[in-house]
């Protein structure tokens, strides 16, 4: 159990730090919603309205100024690195290892929202990708 947590954490402090790459160029209010997420990134209550609040910016049009410069509205960013991420961890997992730990390791707070986000982004389940992952 301890090795599955140790090789849990290592893998999502590698997935934090490969996908940190916040430019000086950004505005400041960008760069500064861009850091609380990823270091926040794997917390369950993590969502645009805390992000925003935390980082005092009020702002309704922020998302799309965020596009602008990251690529994806914040929504859809954080859930994208957070998909990412379970993509990862499930990669890592033993066979016999439930499939559900990997949303909530990544901030999901149910499996059917983990899924359902999952499948949406990849076009597959998480346990139709885990089984994938296997047969290669």
């Amino acid at each position: 159990m301890i090795d599955r947590f140790k090789r849990i954490q290592v893998i999502k402090e590698q997935y934090t730090l490969k996908f940190d790459n916040c430019k000086e160029e950004w505005p400041i209010d960008v760069q500064r919603v861009y850091k609380f997420v990823h270091e926040h990134l794997f917390e369950s209550d993590l969502n645009v309205s805390i992000a925003l609040k935390q980082c005092c910016i009020s702002n309704k049009n922020f998302s799309g100024k965020f596009k602008h410069y990251v690529g994806h509205g914040l929504k859809n960013y954080i859930l994208h690195l957070r998909i990412e991420a379970s993509k990862e961890i499930l990669g890592s997992m033993e066979k016999e290892e439930n499939i559900c730990c990997a949303g909530f390791e990544v901030g999901f707070i149910s499996y059917s929202a983990f899924s359902r986000s999952f499948s949406k982004a990849v076009g597959m389940t998480p346990k139709n990708f885990k089984e994938k992952i296997e047969e290669n």
